[in-house]
């Protein structure tokens, strides 16, 4: 009996997983998904191979699985940008400079008096 484990077979995970499994002197790396449907197909009782893409894994000959590596997916996220201070004078700068760009634009008739709001 061939049991073929398909990619993306779970909801948004939070963590990524990375578990050994020992068949004789051979061990395979897959990943948590693929762990869950191998502990899936034991408790069932399948006996046969289990087809993991490039290699299988015969259930009865497993010495061994386990968990050797585990990370957040959001420790992978890059940071996001802190606002920064504004003094009041850079604050009335960039709106002066604001008020210069919506006039520029009425005067072009790109947007009309009424589009503008006041700060």
């Amino acid at each position: 009996m061939h049991k073929q484990i398909q990619r993306g077979q779970s909801t948004s995970p939070t963590c990524r997983e990375k578990w050994a499994v020992n068949v004789g002197k051979e061990v395979f790396f897959i990943s948590g998904d693929q762990v869950a449907a191998l502990k899936k197909l034991m408790t069932d009782g399948s006996r046969g191979l289990v087809w993991f893409g490039n290699f299988a894994v015969s259930i009865p000959h497993i010495q061994y699985i386990a968990l050797v590596e585990r990370s957040s997916i959001l420790d992978n996220l890059p940071a996001l940008p802190r606002e920064t201070e504004v003094s009041e004078a850079e604050r009335a700068r960039m709106l002066d400079s604001l008020a210069k760009m919506r006039e520029e634009l009425i005067k072009k008739k790109v947007i009309t008096s009424k589009h503008v709001s006041s700060p």
